[in-house]
């Protein structure tokens, strides 16, 4: 009967055993054994939800910019002009005329006419003082040094000369007498005239006066 008692009590002895090596049982006058704190942290669930990564933007590519046409007294502008054409690749032997075909523009470095023209029929809106009335045209296809610097023209003629030779985009020509020199840029034909101080930039998308 021990045998059995001893047999079923066996975990039970286990038990008070551990509670006795902790302290948290038996009396006596021994020092009372400090409080244990057990701190549990609830761990995040895994089915929280998380920010969602950004998509693809949707906002639709933009149109080409329309046609601009502005005037500048900027004189670092000007001078930024000058900085450009001064630092292209020079072509020494055009020295009367050229085409940028890539930009549509052709330019004439000698008189009677010195300045550029847009090619293939390029014009441009003009501003509201200019090409009012009369016969002519009502918009804008060349620019042109004048007295006191660049000209936009109402052109209904053309200086084109249809075998110019080119200029390839970077390359920089200049007149004989080095008062005017012109630069092949991105989107059109950068011009400064040493006499007047100014210059401008023409190109299908619009043009821009330098008069410093």
């Amino acid at each position: 009967m021990w045998a059995g008692v001893l047999r079923r009590g066996s975990l039970v002895g286990g038990i008070a055993l551990l509670a006795l090596v902790c302290g948290c049982a038996g009396s006596g006058t021994g020092t009372p054994q400090g409080t244990v704190t057990v701190t549990v942290t609830e761990q995040p669930s895994s089915t929280a939800a998380t920010s969602a990564a950004p998509g693809p933007s949707m906002t639709p590519a933009t149109s080409a910019p329309a046609p601009t046409v502005t005037t500048s007294t900027d004189a670092d502008a000007l001078q930024a002009l000058v900085d450009r054409i001064n630092h292209g690749r020079l072509a020494p032997r055009l020295r009367t005329d050229f085409v940028a075909t890539y930009a549509g523009v052709f330019c004439s470095l000698t008189d009677p006419v010195v300045g550029c023209e847009l090619t293939d029929g390029g014009r441009i809106k003009p501003p509201a003082d200019r090409c009012r009335g009369g016969a002519g045209a009502h918009d804008i296809g060349r620019i042109v040094f004048g007295d006191a610097g660049p000209e936009p023209q109402c052109n209904s003629d053309t200086i084109v000369r249809p075998d110019a030779p080119k200029l390839q985009k970077g390359q920089t020509a200049k007149n004989s007498g080095g008062t005017v020199a012109c630069l092949a840029e991105p989107l059109g034909v950068s011009c400064y005239d040493r006499i007047s101080g100014t210059g401008f930039t023409l190109g299908r998308d619009g043009y821009a006066i330098y008069t410093g």
